[in-house]
């Protein structure tokens, strides 16, 4: 009876404990319940993303998804979002997910410009003084044309036979043109002010390489080698008059090929060669600026202080001199100044490059086609938007769209 009794109450123990750890597990559950749903909600958000381009890919802080569409549960915090697609902008942004709260990132991927061919047989490019036109000279044929791109307007400058020039130098006028022609012969145009009836063209001595016009116009200067051992640098005026002998014998110095740019403020000449050299009319002294012997181009800035140089190694600005030289982030094949005057624009292994030589901030730019070669001209017009360049005697502009653009 006593037994049975004991028996009993340990039963109803054995209930009670049960029942306690029961009470207990559910407890610790729901209390895990609890907690997980506070992190669900509050510690967790969603992260949507959506490109309206089923093949594009998607990656947060360099894991991701392809197939236009994202949407996860991620922990709160900072995430890199990158979307790609080939032929189209890459976007990049950064987006804070914070608890219970859904981040949506909605984009229309935009696709990367195609290169468009405005005009065939041209042999020569150049940006006009308001810098809103072009000038064009046609291969094999007699004209030069003024294109304005933007509005798709041509304006015949010339009807004259000048040979077809394959290399031309404007006055800063825009009214005369030194032109190079195809049998080796050069000589002056003088376009009249546009007058067709009336213009003409005086032919100088074979020999004459390079030349630079000062900005009035009323002077130029010229490397003269007509192949009888003279080789030298020559002031003279537009019609090659009262010519005076600046520099002798350039071969003594290695120069073979130069090319020559004129300050604005008229004292100084740029001569590029395999390096660079600069010849000041007052101390009639040749400076040479670099000695790496392996210069591709040069070109003096707006305001006549600086010269931005490639060679071999990369790129570079310094000052008229030669002092405070300073590598560029980019190294450039063949580049251009921009209007602004504190930019400029080229190209290294056919992909289109703006640097801002102040901050020496780089903008890449992108395009649909193959890689371009062969340019000989690049130029980017006021306003325009796009970059027009001449390769393999086609003049073709291309719109300016940076490759990735940060979404904010």
């Amino acid at each position: 009876m006593v037994a049975r009794r004991t028996d009993s109450k340990s039963a109803k123990l054995g209930e009670i404990l049960v029942k306690k750890m029961l009470i207990i597990a559910g407890s610790i559950v729901g209390f895990l319940l609890v907690l997980f749903l506070l992190y669900w909600f509050f510690v967790q958000g969603r992260l949507v993303v959506t490109t309206g381009q089923s093949d594009s890919s998607i990656s947060f802080n360099g894991g991701g998804v392809a197939g236009g569409k994202a949407d996860e549960r991620v922990a709160r915090g900072l995430y890199d979002i990158k979307i790609e697609k080939s032929g189209f902008v890459t976007y990049m942004a950064t987006v804070h997910v914070v608890g219970w709260q859904t981040k949506t990132l909605d984009l229309s991927m935009k696709r990367l410009p195609e290169s468009v061919v405005l005009e065939s047989n041209i042999t020569t490019m150049v940006r006009d003084g308001l810098g809103k036109n072009l000038l064009l000279s046609e291969k094999g044929g007699t004209d030069f044309l003024q294109f304005d791109p933007i509005n798709n307007k041509k304006q015949l400058l010339s009807r004259v036979d000048f040979g077809s020039a394959i290399k031309t130098k404007w006055d800063p006028n825009f009214f005369l043109a030194y032109i190079w022609r195809v049998d080796g012969s050069s000589g002056l145009v003088d376009l009249k002010r546009y007058d067709l009836l009336s213009q003409e063209f005086a032919a100088w001595n074979k020999g004459v390489m390079d030349l630079a016009w000062n900005q009035k116009g009323d002077q130029v200067v010229y490397v003269y080698k007509p192949g009888d051992g003279e080789f030298s640098l020559i002031k003279a005026t537009p019609l090659n008059q009262e010519a005076e002998r600046l520099y002798f014998h350039l071969d003594k110095v290695n120069i073979k090929d130069p090319i020559l740019e004129w300050t604005k403020d008229g004292k100084d000449l740029l001569v590029t060669d395999d390096n660079i050299f600069v010849y000041n009319f007052y101390s009639h002294k040749l400076n040479k600026i670099t000695k790496s012997g392996d210069v591709k181009m040069a070109k003096l800035s707006m305001s006549g202080e600086y010269i931005v140089f490639s060679d071999k190694s990369g790129s570079y600005i310094c000052k008229l001199d030669g002092s405070g030289i300073k590598k560029l982030d980019v190294s450039l094949d063949i580049f251009e100044w921009l209007p602004n005057g504190v930019e400029i624009i080229g190209v290294t292994n056919g992909e289109f490059k703006k640097i801002n030589v102040q901050s020496g901030l780089v903008t890449d730019y992108g395009y649909n086609g193959s890689r371009v070669k062969n340019i000989d001209a690049i130029t980017v017009l006021e306003g325009a938007g796009s970059v027009f360049y001449l390769a393999d005697n086609k003049l073709v502009r291309l719109d300016l769209q940076p490759s990735s653009v940060i979404v904010e």
